[in-house]
């Protein structure tokens, strides 16, 4: 049981530190900023609905008041992981740039025998379309710092995968078409 307890503190330690060391682009803050204003009305709309179904009851064993109670909880705990990664982000401006894979590019790529583009970003949560690499990903970390032509390997769900560089867009080309 003591060691499930520390196993967990460690895991939550490891969380904390990785949601301290985001790095974001100006852009991916703009975004951010807006997923907390969000979350942070959705936790409004949830305790006032909750409070209203409590109104109708004791409070404590209406079954819509409990459940909202919980979904406030929920709510709550984004809004607090959000406002973490704000909070501990390092802000990077992508360079204008095509000769090697960096924060901000678009990329097309050789996964195994698929092709796919991916925008390598700082937190890929704040994007609401597919397509977005995080930097600190499996395949962001084999794809930063490689050129056209260069290979790597990457630790995908679908096991070790080798993926080919095929083209390298700039940041402003990536965020027309992302």
């Amino acid at each position: 049981m003591l060691f499930l307890q520390m196993r967990r503190g460690a895991e939550e330690s490891t969380r904390g530190a990785r949601l301290a060391m985001q790095i974001l682009t100006p852009t991916e803050v703009t975004k951010l900023k807006e997923l907390i204003q969000e979350a942070t009305q959705d936790t409004t709309k949830v305790i006032r609905e909750g409070f209203e179904s409590g109104a109708s009851q004791d409070g404590h064993h209406d079954e819509g008041y409990q459940l909202s109670k919980r979904q406030g909880a929920v709510a709550d705990r984004r809004v607090a992981e959000l406002h973490a990664i704000l909070n501990g982000a390092k802000i990077v401006i992508p360079v204008e740039q095509r000769t090697e894979v960096r924060l901000g590019n678009q990329v097309h790529v050789r996964i195994g025998s698929e092709r796919r583009s991916v925008t390598i970003c700082g937190y890929a949560g704040v994007y609401s379309t597919p397509g977005f690499v995080s930097v600190a990903s499996p395949l962001g970390r084999a794809l930063l710092g490689r050129k056209v032509g260069e290979c790597a390997e990457a630790d995908l769900p679908q096991g070790r995968v080798e993926v080919e560089v095929l083209e390298i867009l700039p940041p402003s080309a990536a965020e027309t078409n992302g």
